[in-house]
Formats: structure tokens, C-alpha cells, sequence
């Protein structure tokens, strides 16, 4: 299996900005994720593909999109038609991270993965006063503070309660064929929302082989920021 582990940027036009914040913080999260992988055996690359107007990241891969351009499909869509020979994409949104404590799950579920699989995964949605502590670098237990599930609420019912699956949201991993066959993400959804659950709706209705595995074992964490329209 060769796995692209890619994480998507795109700010909110103002340099200081609590998104450019974010992947800042996020964007070397992914890699120790992703180095963590490979020394594991894991066959993978890390990208970062930014769609500001102008590029702030100098590691990004810039595909400019006008400021206040949402259309996260359109943008899923370029990364896909550029990640022909992978087998797996491991997407990660920029306000998104694993703890470190979690890598050997996340090792544990990769090294299991078959063909045709979905993961999806709640996301664990800090406060402001928490992401402020975690990007400067303060030491404490991230697991000790509260949260908010992005599916499932309360932390105390843990990820995908009550039967909860997801769509391809802030983070999934999905067998680049499955997508492939659907031919991608919807554009027509050009502002927030509806274009995850879409996507996962036409893949498990039109293939028959796909299965959706949701995790409810460990969760990415999401740093806080305004809504993005």
C-alpha cells in the first residue's frame, strides 16, 4: 500500500490569523506522525497543499484559489487528480492533529488496512483557552481538559456515540479508488457543509465492496477557530 498522508491549508486572509496559527502548529504534527509511519514500514509521503490567493507556507504545494473562496471540494478534487499513484489518502484538515500518544493506533489500523476501506473519525474540538496553551507549547495533559465531539457532543460520550459514523470530514482515510469511481467531491457544494456526507453517501450506494469502518477507539484533536465560510 504507498499512502499519501496530506494535510489541506487555506487561510482567512490576514497574516496573524488563528487559522495560520493552527497549521503551524498542526503542520509538524503530521510530519512526526508521518516519519513515525515510515520508520514503522509504512510506504507513505507528507504533503501539504495550501489554496490561499497568496502562499503563506514555504513548504506548501500552492494551487491559488481567490480569498474567501471556499469550495472545499473543488480543492479535495486537485489534491485527488494529483495522487494518481497512491493507493490510500490519509487527509488531514490544517486545524487537525493526532497526539503523539496515539501514533501506535494509528500505525496498529494502517497496517490492517484492505482494499476498498473507509475510516472516518470524530474530531475532539478544543476551546480557544486550550489551543492557545497547546501552540505555545505549554506542558500539560490534553487528555485531562474537556471537549467537544464534533459528531457525537460531550466528551463524556465518547467518539460516534449513539451510532454516529461521519462523513469524510476534517479527517479521513479512503482507498483512492473508491473515490476515483465516484469522480471525487461534489463542486456543486461551494460553501460549508453537505459535501462530506455526499461523498461518503455515493460511495457506499454505488459500491457494493466498499466498507466503512468508523473509529471510535482514538480521535484527532481540532484546534479552535471562527467558522469558515
Amino acid at each position: 500500500m504507498k499512502l499519501l498522508v496530506v494535510m489541506k491549508f487555506w487561510s482567512n486572509t490576514v497574516p496573524c490569523s488563528d487559522r495560520l496559527r493552527n497549521v503551524n502548529y498542526n503542520y509538524p504534527q503530521m510530519i512526526g506522525l508521518g516519519n513515525f509511519l515510515k520508520e514503522q514500514g509504512i510506504d507513505c509521503d507528507i504533503k501539504l497543499y495550501e489554496f490561499s490567493q497568496t502562499p503563506f507556507l514555504a513548504d506548501s504545494i500552492h494551487k491559488p484559489f481567490p480569498d474567501g473562496c471556499y469550495k472545499r471540494s473543488e480543492k479535495i478534487n486537485v489534491i485527488l487528480k494529483e495522487s494518481s499513484n497512491y493507493d490510500y489518502i490519509f487527509l488531514l484538515d490544517c486545524d487537525t492533529f493526532f497526539h503523539v500518544n496515539d501514533y501506535p493506533k494509528v500505525l496498529s489500523l494502517l497496517q490492517q488496512v484492505k482494499k476498498h476501506q473507509i475510516y472516518t473519525f470524530d474530531l475532539a474540538k478544543i476551546d480557544e483557552a486550550t489551543t492557545v496553551r497547546l501552540v505555545s507549547q505549554e506542558q500539560f495533559n490534553i487528555f485531562d481538559v474537556d471537549w467537544w465531539f464534533a459528531y457525537s457532543g460531550p466528551k463524556s460520550l465518547g467518539a460516534f456515540a449513539n451510532g454516529t459514523v461521519g462523513g469524510l470530514g476534517g479527517v479521513f482515510i479512503c482507498d483512492l479508488e473508491l473515490l476515483k469511481n465516484i469522480d471525487g467531491f461534489d463542486e456543486t457544494y461551494v460553501n460549508w457543509g453537505g459535501e462530506d456526507g455526499d461523498a461518503l453517501n455515493r460511495i457506499l450506494t454505488q459500491i457494493p465492496s466498499a466498507k466503512l469502518l468508523p473509529q471510535r477507539e482514538f480521535y484527532p484533536f481540532h484546534l479552535c477557530h471562527p467558522p469558515v465560510q
